[in-house]
């Protein structure tokens, strides 16, 4: 009677773990599943935005129109340089896909256009950029006085 009771157990035992072992594969397949809907949208995202290229500082010829990029700043040569904003339909095609219009960092004598480097809006980029304010010039041997403020006695 014990054997029987034993054997009963085992096979009570067999079926609730042979039961529960497809939910165990479900579920993993199901995660499996996830994961890989996961990592398809993630790829295609990735190739989206990658479609577009890579934005560089440089010369771009749309439409046989010079344009030059520098920073977040776009400008495009009609007989000398001339900022434009990035609404402009040059610009928007340019953004879609940099790549296609990029022509190089530096310029050449074969581009319809002067070197951006000797327009007026380089000096001003360039002199903006720096990391000082050319509104205040201190000098070192420049003093303030602070009057008759005890300056120790607010600390």
């Amino acid at each position: 009677q014990k054997l029987k009771d034993e054997i009963v157990h085992q096979k009570a035992h067999q079926n609730k773990s042979s039961g529960s072992a497809p939910a165990q594969k479900k579920s993993f397949l199901s995660s499996g599943l996830r994961w890989l809907i996961i990592i398809l949208v993630f790829t295609f995202i990735s190739t989206f935005i990658n479609s577009a290229g890579h934005k560089h500082d440089g010369y771009y010829n749309y439409n046989d129109t010079v344009y030059y990029s520098y920073g977040n700043n776009w400008y495009y040569y009609l007989d000398d340089w001339y900022p434009v904003d990035s609404y402009d339909p040059g610009v928007s095609e340019i953004s879609s896909s940099y790549d296609d219009y990029y022509m190089s960092e530096n310029w050449t004598t074969d581009m319809n256009a002067t070197d951006w480097d000797d327009s007026e809006y380089y000096e001003t980029e360039h002199s903006s950029s720096s990391s000082s304010d050319s509104d205040w010039d201190w000098d070192s041997s420049d003093s303030w006085d602070s009057g008759s403020t005890d300056w120790d006695s607010d600390w």
